[in-house]
């Protein structure tokens, strides 16, 4: 009996051990199990915080000044963080940066929108500008230097921030005392208001500030070089500013470019070169009665071109189709007036 006891005591405990084992089997299973579903769950949630802290790539603008398009009218869609430009704004601003997804083919939905308006709000912007196919601020589109860029087809956003009324007030009033300056000490100067605002972003593109304690003296250094030496003289020195807007069925994009050229004239013909600049420009045609008509050159780009030529103003349009679209615009040329000569001793001015 005793020994039937002990047999079958052994053998329960043998069963209670063995149970033991397995149910510290199984736990130590269960633990493992709920330890890589944690790790799982954990990684994936990193990954997704990373991919949505790094699906959208900054690149921020630091050239030099550049004339950014405005429009006469325009809309913008304003339940985000940031109001959202399809098109140029209205009002006068300067762009911070350009915001692009990390994905060159994501569509832009409302939630990709929507996320690009916090990022911009981030980066100090109070506004963006939706393009597809322009401002990578990576490539250099042919025959023009500086910070022009290639088009390319992926959604873009500029962060913008628009320039106060303040501001445009305070710009707007330095320019006309310099002017009145430059004229009151420079007889020999003699602009319009238009020619001296021409002059400032020509020199603002080249990179001297408009603060700067020797602006004033660069500038009249400037005018003396395009102020004709006699009345009716339109060979010299001109300050341009030529227009560059391309488009095609994915891409577009309006420039505006500042600088010097050399104007020709034998009576019946016109040539100008830029010889100062970001882009390079020229062009050749008949002079007929104050109308031109010949072939204009611009960044790569010849087409014919029409235009007028005044004293103080040359204007030339141009539109052309291109390998992959259209290019149309206009150059402004402009110059300071010509010194009226003075009449002799005695002579009689006639009205």
């Amino acid at each position: 009996m005793a020994a039937s006891y002990l047999l079958s005591h052994a053998a329960g405990q043998e069963h209670w051990r063995e149970s033991l084992s397995l149910f510290g089997e199984s736990s130590t299973k269960a633990t493992t199990l709920m330890k890589k579903t944690f790790l799982a769950a954990l990684t994936i949630l990193l990954a997704s915080n990373f991919v949505a802290q790094a699906g959208w790539l900054y690149s921020e603008y630091s050239g030099t000044y550049r004339e950014w398009p405005t429009t006469a009218e325009s809309m913008a869609e304003t339940g985000h963080k940031v109001p959202v430009f399809r098109t140029w704004p209205t009002k006068p601003y300067e762009v911070l940066g350009s915001l692009r997804h990390d994905n060159p083919n994501q569509e832009w939905r409302n939630g990709e929108i929507n996320d690009a308006a916090n990022e911009a709000k981030k980066k100090k912007g109070n506004a963006i500008i939706i393009r597809f196919g322009s401002e990578d601020a990576v490539m250099a589109l042919s025959g023009v230097s500086g910070q022009a860029n290639l088009f390319r087809a992926q959604m873009t956003a500029l962060v913008i921030r628009f320039l106060s009324d303040e501001e445009v007030a305070t710009r707007d009033q330095r320019r006309r005392v310099l002017f009145k300056d430059v004229l009151r000490s420079n007889p020999g100067v003699n602009f319009s208001e238009d020619t001296g605002v021409l002059a400032i972003k020509y020199l603002l593109q080249s990179g001297v500030k408009e603060t700067s304690t020797d602006f004033q003296s660069i500038f009249v250094d400037t005018m003396n070089r395009v102020r004709p030496q006699k009345l009716g003289d339109v060979s010299g020195e001109w300050i341009f500013k030529a227009t560059l807007k391309t488009s095609s069925l994915t891409t577009s994009d309006e420039r505006s470019f500042f600088g010097i050229a050399s104007v020709m004239n034998d009576g019946t013909n016109l040539v100008v070169m830029s010889k100062q600049g970001n882009v390079e420009f020229n062009y050749s045609g008949r002079l007929a009665g104050g109308k031109l008509d010949g072939q204009l050159g611009i960044a790569g780009i010849s087409t014919k071109s029409e235009g007028v030529l005044l004293d103080d103003k040359i204007s030339l349009t141009y539109q052309s189709l291109t390998g992959s679209g259209t290019a149309q615009g206009s150059v402004i040329l402009q110059r300071a007036q010509a010194p009226v000569p003075k009449p002799a001793v005695g002579q009689k001015v006639s009205l």
